[in-house]
């Protein structure tokens, strides 16, 4: 079931395009990965979306372009599309409500929340805390915080 690669979108927008390989490691990874990390919902129940931790622009533009295929920077979460349902893991859990933002913390949240409805989630302390604390869209950081957001990345994902 395809899916509209919202990532891709936001990447052209500040312009980095995909990999040419992206396609290829997005099927495989989704074959090995077929459920939302969160409500375990499968990809013939609904749409799943190859979700990067560190969405491509801010790792490219931080001169972290590994990090587009790099499978230690992925999760399947499920994504809520016109006439199917399900609680939007993507949007939610991975961006935190904010697709000009991220999650870096999505791996340890889909445990966390896993039962939880995301009006809860919304509505919870946690989820206040962290949108308001959420990474600025990458055009709004300082130099300061894009040093200290490539070294924070660094220390998530060292080089390999």
């Amino acid at each position: 079931m395809p899916t509209f690669d919202i990532g891709g979108a936001i990447s052209q927008n500040h312009g980095v395009p995909r990999s040419g390989a992206w396609k290829t490691i997005e099927k495989k990874y989704k074959f090995e990965h077929p459920v939302c990390a969160c409500c375990g919902l499968h990809v013939v129940e609904v749409p799943i979306q190859v979700h990067h931790i560190i969405p491509v622009h801010f790792a490219v533009l931080l001169g972290r372009s590994d990090l587009e295929l790099d499978y230690r920077n992925l999760i399947s979460l499920c994504e809520s599309e016109q006439g199917l349902h399900c609680e939007n893991h993507h949007n939610l859990l991975g961006h935190l409500h904010d697709f000009g933002s991220f999650n870096p913390r999505v791996a340890t949240d889909v445990v966390t929340f896993k039962d939880v409805k995301q009006i809860d989630f919304l509505n919870s302390t946690y989820f206040k805390a962290a949108f308001a604390q959420r990474i600025k869209n990458f055009n709004a950081l300082s130099v300061q915080e894009k040093n200290e957001l490539t070294i924070f990345i660094d220390n998530l994902f060292p080089k390999l």
